[in-house]
């Protein structure tokens, strides 16, 4: 007997109705949801396929990682592949040359990087060195051509106390120049005189023309001729005189389209005597040392004292285009004056020029003061000179049959006399520039430039590939480390907190649909 009857309800239509909408929407949410996560996995796919020269910040002050535009500039001129061998060991990879590495490789369908173990492959090096680069080197290659870079020339050290530190990083200088020279950049030689006390050339100076490719070698005028291979001639601050058969060979070299650097130090601070075989060279071309040092009167034209000169710059000079923004420290030139001559076959420009309000100081050695005194001379003057041929010495005959006017240009150009006269040793070297002023300091930017410049202009290239070393002295945060980081934030972003939020909230709209 059933004491209790089950009854049966019936549910109301509309009732019925309204679920299957709730349940209906929730799918939607749910499909909705599922597409959304599909997109952005599919999104972070597209992302992570894009070249690293598009998705990677470097936010240091130092730019570490990053390339500049002279590097660009090597980098989309490749004609052929380039393969930028890193020599590692087992987890003892170098961050900062890793990222840099992956920069290029980012930046140039041309450029590859290939790890190589050198604990599996202890043999690998033995086809482009002698002996075994350290870890950490990089082995650039092109076809026949390849250049160590060991590990060592990556950064610059500097005495730290009692031991040597890091102190720049040059990974992008060194490597931009290795790939140029790897695919057929152009090389040749700066000879330097020696026999008259010349001053030592300056890390600085070799450094910028090692990484132009560029080999350097001694040359003693007495003994010997000035090669044919010599691309530019360097005279960097004799204190002696050469002799009359030695200053004749330079100006032979230079009326037959040779290319020179002559750079002096004022008599004043040598206290060498007159030089006049040297002179001799500067004149031929218009150039007269004044004797003295110029001092700058404009307080807004020197930086501590008159003789620490930052002269004005003459941005017309392709010498000094470059120079518009950068300042250049000039200490303690010497006075020298233009002649002008009615020849027409040299034009004379000056690149570097003081104020109006500079004065010339000699016999230093006895004067009771650097400030100007009656009877000083005053004016604004040149204190370098560009010297350059209108035309070149042309012995095969009249230049026209060379073929169209560009190509004349070029040859023209290559042929010509170019001559750069600098009036004091400080504004290249800085181990001078120190010893000058008695306190130990480094070159600004400027100066750098201007040397850099100067040797593309004398070797008749189109771009200098010297690229300047990067300090690490400033504290900061590794800008890989800060690439790392915000790519990671942005990574757990894409691929976890707006999957998170289109879940959560899917779940929300399903559940509170669902209890309607």
């Amino acid at each position: 007997m059933q004491v209790f009857k089950k009854k049966k309800t019936k549910r109301d239509p509309e009732e019925r109705k309204a679920s299957g909408k709730r349940l209906l929407s929730g799918g939607y949410a749910l499909a909705i949801t599922a597409i959304a996560l599909a997109a952005i996995v599919i999104l972070n796919l597209i992302i992570g396929a894009i070249p690293s020269k598009f998705t990677t910040f470097d936010v240091s002050k130092q730019k570490l990682y990053s390339i500049g535009d002279t590097t660009k500039e090597v980098l989309n001129q490749l004609k052929e592949d380039v393969t930028l061998n890193f020599l590692t060991a087992g987890g003892q990879e170098d961050s900062t040359i890793e990222k840099l590495l992956a920069t290029y490789d980012g930046y140039s369908k041309r450029v590859h990087v290939k790890k190589v173990d050198i604990v599996s492959d202890p043999a690998f090096f033995k086809a482009y060195a002698k002996e075994a680069p350290s870890v950490n080197s990089v082995i650039v290659t092109a076809k026949d051509k390849s250049k160590v870079l060991d590990a060592n020339v990556l950064y610059q050290q500097s005495m730290n106390g009692y031991s040597y530190s890091a102190s720049a990083f040059d990974g992008e200088g060194q490597i931009t120049s290795a790939i140029s020279y790897v695919t057929g950049g152009e090389s040749g030689t700066v000879y330097y005189t020696t026999g008259h006390k010349e001053l030592p050339l300056a890390s600085g100076m070799t450094d910028v023309i090692n990484k132009s490719n560029l080999g350097t070698k001694e040359l003693n005028l007495i003994s010997q001729e000035i090669p044919e291979d010599c691309s530019a001639l360097l005279i960097f601050a004799p204190s002696s005189d050469f002799t009359e058969d030695e200053a004749k060979k330079v100006s032979y070299y230079l009326d037959n389209g040779g290319h020179a650097m002559i750079v002096s130090l004022s008599n004043e601070l040598t206290k060498s005597g007159a030089t006049p075989n040297f002179d001799s060279i500067l004149s031929h071309y218009g150039i007269q040392r004044k004797g003295g040092v110029v001092l700058e009167g404009d307080q807004s034209k020197f930086v501590q004292a008159p003789y620490l000169m930052v002269p004005s710059v003459n941005t017309a000079s392709a010498v000094t285009t470059d120079l518009g923004n950068q300042n250049i420290l000039y200490a303690m030139p010497e006075a020298l004056s233009i002649d002008d001559h009615e020849e027409s076959s040299y034009t004379r420009t000056a690149l570097l020029n003081s104020s109006d309000k500079a004065y010339i100081k000699t016999d230093l050695e006895h004067a009771d003061t650097i400030e100007k005194k009656d009877g000083d001379e005053t004016g604004s003057f040149p204190l370098a000179v560009q010297v350059e041929s209108t035309a070149s010495k042309d012995s095969d005959g009249d230049p026209d049959v060379k073929g169209a006017e560009a190509k004349k240009k070029e040859e023209a150009s290559k042929g010509a006399t170019k001559l750069l006269y600098f009036t004091t040793p400080a504004v290249f070297s800085a181990d001078t520039l120190s010893s000058l002023i008695q306190v130990t300091t480094s070159l600004p930017e400027g100066n750098e430039t201007l040397f850099s410049d100067s040797l593309t202009y004398l070797t008749d290239r189109e771009v200098s590939v010297s690229v300047d070393a990067k300090s690490l002295s400033t504290p900061m945060l590794s800008s890989g480390e800060m690439s790392e980081a915000f790519s990671s934030l942005v990574g757990n972003i894409v691929m976890f907190l707006i999957p998170g939020v289109f879940l959560i909230l899917g779940i929300v709209i399903w559940v509170r649909r669902r209890a309607r």
